[in-house]
């Protein structure tokens, strides 16, 4: 994961009392000042990527597909998976199938509540789970240790979750 500068790690306790320790990248984005779009998810903040505009979860896929590996945003908010912004030509994709199975086991526990913002995986069965939370704006939700707790329960260590904390270039 170079290509997303883990500089460092943040340490979460989970409900069984275990203290994790998950590696962090720092990252500072341009934002999008091309045309408005028409569906932001709220206002989700536009951020530019290789002159296109995405979102923080978009870009950190981007980037992990540049370094390898394979995956998507998990848009929870419309419950599916996805390669490319809302109305775009990536649209949206099923997951392979070890990937699929694995998700699969962990919704059996916790639903689509808390899954981290982009799965990515290598192979058969080398996943990542990554976090995107804008500086001093997002913090892990509780439903989000869950899942990671519930990860873990299914033979994930902390080394298949990166936590993303980013900012807009204000320059």
């Amino acid at each position: 994961m170079h290509v997303l500068n883990v500089s460092s790690s943040e340490s979460f306790t989970l409900s069984s009392g275990r203290v994790i320790s998950i590696p962090k990248a720092e990252m500072v984005f341009e934002p999008w000042q091309g045309e408005l779009l028409s569906d932001t998810y709220g206002n989700k903040q536009v951020l530019d990527y290789e002159r296109r505009p995405m979102f923080a979860e978009l870009v950190v896929l981007s980037m992990l597909k540049n370094d390898g590996w394979d995956g998507v945003w998990v848009d929870s908010y419309r419950k599916q998976f996805r390669e490319g912004m809302p109305r775009s030509a990536e649209g949206t994709r099923e997951l392979p199938e070890g990937a699929a199975k694995f998700f699969s086991a962990v919704t059996a526990v916790t639903g689509f509540k808390g899954c981290w913002d982009v799965f990515a995986w290598k192979g058969a069965g080398e996943f990542l789970f990554a976090e995107c939370k804008r500086k001093a704006k997002d913090e892990v939700r509780d439903t989000q240790l869950v899942w990671l707790e519930t990860c873990l329960n299914h033979g994930l260590s902390e080394k298949n979750f990166l936590l993303v904390e980013w900012d807009v270039n204000t320059h």
